[in-house]
């Protein structure tokens, strides 16, 4: 469970360059670890499932730190050493296992280790942040951040203009005007925060054409062509990435979509 390396989505910071980049002006999950943990060997897996939901989060930074390389985080963030607690399946499994698994089991335990896995809030004290107490799983993970910076595929600039927008899509005269505001503000956006938005601005002119509930249509939709193979890799992936964006777009109407595997 060695969590120094790469975790695609990621970034590994040191020292250096921690302050540079979680600095306030977006929201951060810190892992702080030591590598080589014998309780992490989960955790690599699982974050790379968070990423895969979260990396093009235009309002998130994932990070991570080996503090063993960069100790003084150790007193910065009262890093301690701590096991990660079991899971259910992994409780069961001790309550199976003989006395000689548990005597060769005693003989490779190892020393716990430093790790902490911390929240940077926007805009926040980046000297305070919050512990992530959560089980150390995606989908607690994914709840977790969910409900601070909003679901994956959530483009914080345009959310507000999108919300109004459902609400009054059917006024031709506001829904002109709130299209031509999304527009200016998608000028500002950058790489995938932009082509998310581009996304944005195309489920707003098909709530026109299609109705209220073309969100959770479409999701469904796209599910069900995903979902039924045959797609190449590239075009199961850009579905994969819309359906993302369906999602947040639907709970920004305080709609679920039927379908909810994402």
């Amino acid at each position: 469970g060695d969590l120094s390396g790469e975790i695609k989505g990621f970034v590994d910071l040191d020292e250096f360059t921690f302050d540079k980049i979680v600095d306030g002006t977006k929201a951060a999950i810190g892992v702080f670890y030591e590598p080589y943990a014998h309780d992490m060997e989960d955790v690599s897996t699982e974050l790379e499932a968070v990423a895969e939901e979260f990396g093009e989060h235009g309002s998130l930074h994932l990070v991570k730190v080996n503090v063993e390389n960069n100790p003084t985080f150790v007193e910065r963030y009262g890093i301690t050493q701590e096991e990660m607690p079991k899971k259910k399946d992994d409780a069961e499994d001790d309550a199976e296992k003989s006395e000689d698994d548990e005597e060769s089991e005693e003989e490779d335990a190892q020393t716990p280790t430093k790790k902490a896995f911390l929240y940077f809030a926007k805009g926040a004290d980046a000297s305070k942040p919050e512990k992530i107490t959560v089980d150390k799983t995606k989908d607690a993970f994914v709840e977790f951040l969910t409900g601070k910076v909003g679901a994956p595929g959530t483009v914080e600039a345009l959310v507000g203009v999108f919300r109004e927008y459902s609400a009054k899509f059917s006024n031709a005269g506001a829904a002109k005007s709130l299209v031509a505001k999304a527009e200016g503000i998608l000028k500002t956006l950058k790489g995938s925060e932009k082509s998310s938005g581009e996304y944005y601005l195309k489920v707003m002119g098909n709530l026109q054409k299609k109705g209220a509930d073309h969100v959770q249509k479409e999701y469904g939709r796209l599910g069900r062509m995903v979902d039924g193979g045959g797609l190449k890799q590239e075009k199961m992936d850009e579905f994969t990435r819309r359906r993302r964006i369906l999602k947040a777009l639907s709970l920004i109407q305080g709609k679920k979509v039927e379908k909810d595997e994402l």
